[in-house]
């Protein structure tokens, strides 16, 4: 990698350490060593970055209030997605996919006057947007109109939202 490249990919790994992201993910998109992105991640933020694992798919679909935002997400990511034959994720298009669920959340805390915190991050939608690209979860329809996310490789058992109907229609949105 020349120096100019290097600059052009560092500005870009500060943009998304910023935004929260693991930097793991930095890492495959920038081409950045994971050592260096954790010395920038100390520059930038003024401490070391968080070690942890990501939530599982599972766990993010757990509550009818989570598997609400992550429908909400999905549907947000679909639309902003030209094609989903890719199965990688464009951290860019992530960035703005987040930022538009972001401001749609905030909306409808400010509407229900609810100022209760949605421990929804960036990596979680991360999580989400992989499992879709990777078939392990689709949005659907219910019968009752909703879209639903639905799946046949994780052990859990989905039920719409809104009118609790346990079997949608089976076909893609």
């Amino acid at each position: 990698m020349t120096r100019v490249e290097h600059s052009e990919q560092t500005i870009k790994a500060a943009k998304y350490i910023q935004y929260g992201l693991k930097t793991r993910f930095i890492s495959q998109e920038t081409k950045l060593s994971a050592k260096y992105l954790r010395e920038l991640f100390k520059d930038i933020t003024g401490r070391a970055p968080l070690p942890g694992q990501l939530a599982s798919v599972s766990t993010l679909l757990k509550t009818k209030k989570s598997l609400i935002l992550c429908i909400l997400l999905l549907t947000i990511y679909q639309q902003s997605a030209p094609s989903l034959a890719t199965t990688s994720i464009n951290l860019d298009r992530l960035i703005i996919v987040f930022d538009c669920f972001t401001k749609h959340i905030n909306k409808l805390k400010n509407t229900q006057n609810q100022h209760q915190e949605t421990m929804f991050t960036i990596n979680n939608a991360w999580v989400l947007i992989n499992a879709l690209l990777n078939k392990e979860i689709q949005l659907s329809h219910c019968h009752c109109g909703c879209t639903i996310i639905i799946t046949d490789s994780l052990p859990i058992t989905l039920k719409c939202p809104f009118c609790s109907h346990a079997k949608p229609l089976r076909f893609k949105v």
